[in-house]
């Protein structure tokens, strides 16, 4: 069967899939809202996970809907249409999972915190290597919330105008940083994504 993988960081992946399966194992379910459409939204369906998904490029959501569709997955999948900035689309009616991958991220971040009622649910946050510059704000709304929070870093290189997942490296190649930070307010994890303390 085909796996699809969402562009995150190896690591964060490897966290997420265990998150979900060790779950599905204890026979729960996993809701998750994304900002930003794509290979994730694929990932997580394929995951059994209910999706709530928002995206702002209209055309980029059909072929994101017609892929669902192609592996019959659309029955999982709520995919919300709307127009920058769309962060208030977000009200946590219980996800274990927010994504945050599209427009706006520090505007959606804040709003996720401000609306938390699942207090256990992670918070996946890509591109943090960006917190010094474009996202620096969000960096004030860590420390105000207390979160707990894992990095998952993964270089890319680039060659030709192109970007590279690899672990392999060459010197006309020029390296950039990729992090997936997971963020939470309750629990202890481990880096494969099981809870530290099993009850």
């Amino acid at each position: 069967m085909l796996r699809v993988l969402p562009w995150l960081t190896d690591g964060a992946t490897d966290f997420i899939d265990n998150f979900i399966n060790f779950r599905c194992i204890n026979g729960l379910s996993t809701k998750v809202f994304e900002f930003g459409s794509g290979n994730s939204t694929l990932y997580f369906l394929s995951k059994g996970c209910e999706v709530t998904s928002v995206e702002h490029d209209f055309d980029w959501a059909e072929r994101v809907y017609k892929s669902a569709c192609a592996f019959d997955y659309q029955q999982k999948l709520n995919l919300v249409k709307a127009a920058q900035p769309y962060f208030n689309q977000y009200v946590d009616t219980g996800y274990d999972i927010t994504v945050i991958d599209g427009r706006d991220r520090v505007a959606c971040f804040a709003q996720v915190l401000k609306s938390l009622n699942n207090k256990k649910q992670l918070i996946v946050f890509d591109n943090t290597e960006r917190l010094d510059y474009s996202y620096q704000d969000a960096l004030s709304l860590i420390e105000q919330y207390g979160l707990k929070s894992m990095h998952f870093e993964q270089h890319q290189l680039e060659q030709d105008g192109k970007r590279y997942t690899t672990r392999t490296y060459s010197r006309d190649r020029v390296r950039h940083r990729h992090i997936t930070s997971v963020f939470f307010l309750e629990g202890m994890y481990t880096t494969d994504g099981k809870p530290l303390l099993r009850g």
